[in-house]
């Protein structure tokens, strides 16, 4: 590795089988709505700074699901938000790890660029979050596990670089202009009812959302995440929480799309191709599994700032959490808006079968680009728009990658290749 990962904090907590009995699995589901009021709170743009909330265009949400095999309790958590401060995510970490109910906890947001909530709301946010938690947990139900993919392209890499070294930025891209390839595919977490009903899914895709966007204007929206569950629950499909993955450098073709009205409409579109593609992968799930023995790392992490960064020759902190529910599904969740390839790694090295990235989770360290992207610039590779030394990314995925490893119980390990190495 280019630097030594200090590892601050490590928490290590493995569940197998040749320890204890599988379990019998079961699952809870919460949300609790926190879409700003109209007229009363003020939330920022973009560009054109606070302004007052005129209109809520759909909800948003802090949804929570919790699992347990018997033994252990993991928690997922996601907002309707574009982001949170870190000390947000401290406050609602500490809050939930207080409770001592928790073995493991993903706390993200689905990075909406429409959904915000005002300063003077913050607290009451981590309020939200710890009694979504509190419900979810209230409600365990036994249930079935499974999980499937899809490739759905509806998702381009926005950063074009051209033959004389140069990029520039595609932010929108009706016309599905091709580019370098990126990971398309919809990862479903299907958790059903011993009866076969759906009780939730947890999906994942790496696509920025930011269709509704608009950077001088109040848009209220969960965008095409939210458009996804409303489709789900419209067919009696249960419940979804989204958690985005390695969208650094990835939009959606519509994304940016102008004016409001067609935005939302563009959202309704994409969120319901994304069900669809989401019910078809589920339909072909023929292994749902009803027991089984959780296995985890946490991994607190000391991450140096970039060398052109305000605060270069300090560190910041950043989690990789991983997590088997059974041989063959998986998560690796890391703080910040990791490039693409990182997705496109993991997937390819992960001895799961299916194996969900799950971004901006435990944190935020900003943009976290390849070592090639910030050779080559453009927004959220350029120095000026990173945090974190460029090695970073590369170093957490193979922390994650041998972590997964582990929990797995074999060697994932090999020697990088010279492009991935530079």
């Amino acid at each position: 590795m280019a630097y030594a990962i200090k590892l601050l904090l490590v928490t290590l907590l493995i569940f197998c089988g040749a320890v204890a009995n599988a379990g019998d699995f079961s699952a809870g589901f919460a949300k609790l709505e926190i879409t700003p009021t109209a007229g009363e709170d003020e939330v920022f743009t973009l560009a054109a700074g606070t302004q007052p909330a005129t209109r809520a265009h759909d909800p948003l949400y802090v949804k929570a699901l919790v699992l347990s095999d018997g033994k252990a309790l993991i928690a997922f958590l996601s907002a309707d938000l574009i982001f949170m401060p870190p000390s947000a995510y401290e406050n609602i970490l500490t809050r939930l790890e207080r409770q001592g109910v928790f073995d493991q906890l993903y706390v993200g947001v689905t990075h909406t660029h429409s959904g915000a909530v005002s300063d003077d709301k913050l607290d009451s946010l981590v309020d939200s979050f710890a009694a979504a938690a509190e419900q979810a947990v209230e409600r365990l139900e036994p249930v079935e596990i499974g999980a499937a993919g899809v490739n759905v392209v509806e998702a381009y890499n926005r950063i074009l670089r051209n033959a004389d070294g140069t990029v520039e930025m595609l932010w929108t891209n009706p016309e599905r202009r091709e580019n370098r390839p990126v990971d398309d595919t919809l990862r479903v977490l299907n958790l059903r009812k011993p009866g076969g009903e759906t009780l939730v899914n947890l999906v994942n895709y790496s696509a920025h959302p930011v269709v509704t966007m608009d950077l001088n204007n109040v848009v209220v929206s969960a965008d095409y995440p939210g458009e996804l569950a409303r489709a789900m629950m419209e067919v009696s499909a249960g419940e979804t929480i989204f958690f985005l993955g390695a969208a650094g450098d990835v939009n959606p073709f519509d994304a940016d799309t102008k004016p409001v009205e067609t935005a939302l409409e563009k959202s309704r579109l994409l969120g319901s191709k994304l069900a669809t593609a989401a019910l078809g992968a589920i339909s072909q799930i023929d292994d749902h599994a009803t027991e089984g023995d959780f296995r985890f790392e946490s991994l607190a992490l000391d991450v140096p700032f970039h060398a052109h960064h305000v605060n270069a020759g300090k560190t910041m902190r950043a989690a990789v959490n991983t997590l088997v529910l059974t041989d063959d599904i998986a998560f690796a969740s890391f703080s910040g808006e990791y490039f693409n390839a990182f997705a496109v790694r993991l997937a390819s090295a992960s001895p799961a079968q299916h194996t969900f990235f799950l971004g901006y989770s435990n944190g935020s360290l900003g943009y976290v680009p390849t070592i090639e992207a910030a050779g080559f610039g453009g927004y959220g590779a350029d120095p000026a728009g990173i945090s974190v030394e460029v090695t970073a990314g590369r170093d957490h995925i193979e922390t994650a990658i041998a972590s997964l490893g582990r929990l797995l119980r074999c060697d994932c390990s090999r020697k990088l290749s010279s492009k991935e190495a530079r």
